[in-house]
């Protein structure tokens, strides 16, 4: 695990708008995420880009119910933003994670990463229970816009490598200002099986799979 600073942007989800002071608001943050009984995921953005314009620091995160192996599952996405008056503000959007059907699961791996200023991508694996290589596996994605709790969903259907579904490194997004590209596995949609899918502020499909 990273080391925690006042530089780091932090998520979660449920719908809620809360404002504390200074330093009261660290420790309140930091006991909330710490002895909850819930799975922690941090944003991959450790930098100084955190840092917004107006001078706030800014940390991303997401905690999630310890359901694992399940065909749904709870998430908290988090915005905590320190501001230049030493003021604490979190914005909390809640997010439900739902299989497309029973027999299939929700996999311990996710990606949690920003786009632009007041969104968030968050990541994971739907696939089959049993025989789960013999079936579809998704790679689904939620696009969220922490301001309102909005939300876009997108999913591609890929394939495993080397028999390691749930252990996928989810260093294959990269983001830019407004878009973002995800790479992937899949040699029935790209000769080669390394794939690219290019997705735009609003999680639409830009041009075609390549």
């Amino acid at each position: 695990m990273h080391c925690l600073d006042h530089r780091i942007l932090l998520v979660v989800l449920s719908c809620g708008f809360a404002v504390s002071q200074g330093a009261q608001g660290i420790r309140s943050f930091r006991k909330s995420w710490t002895f909850q009984e819930k799975e922690v995921i941090l944003s991959r953005d450790f930098t100084a880009s955190d840092v917004t314009t107006a001078g706030e620091n800014r940390f991303l995160y997401a905690l999630c119910e310890e359901a694992h192996w399940k065909p749904k599952k709870t998430c908290d996405v988090m915005v905590e933003t320190y501001t230049a008056e030493n003021l604490t503000y979190k914005s909390t959007c809640r997010l439900n994670l739902k299989t497309e059907n029973e027999s299939r699961m929700i996999g311990r791996n996710f990606l949690l990463t920003q786009l632009g200023g007041e969104q968030a991508i968050f990541m994971w694996i739907d696939r089959e229970k049993v025989n789960w290589s013999k079936h579809e596996i998704l790679l689904r994605g939620r696009l969220i816009s922490w301001s309102n709790c909005s939300s876009s969903d997108f999913k591609l259907v890929i394939e495993e490598q080397n028999g390691l579904m749930d252990e996928i490194k989810f260093n294959n997004v990269v983001v830019y200002e407004n878009s973002f590209d995800v790479f992937f596995y899949s040699r029935s949609q790209c000769g080669s099986g390394r794939c690219k899918a290019s997705f735009d502020s609003r999680a639409q499909l830009v041009g075609r799979i390549e």
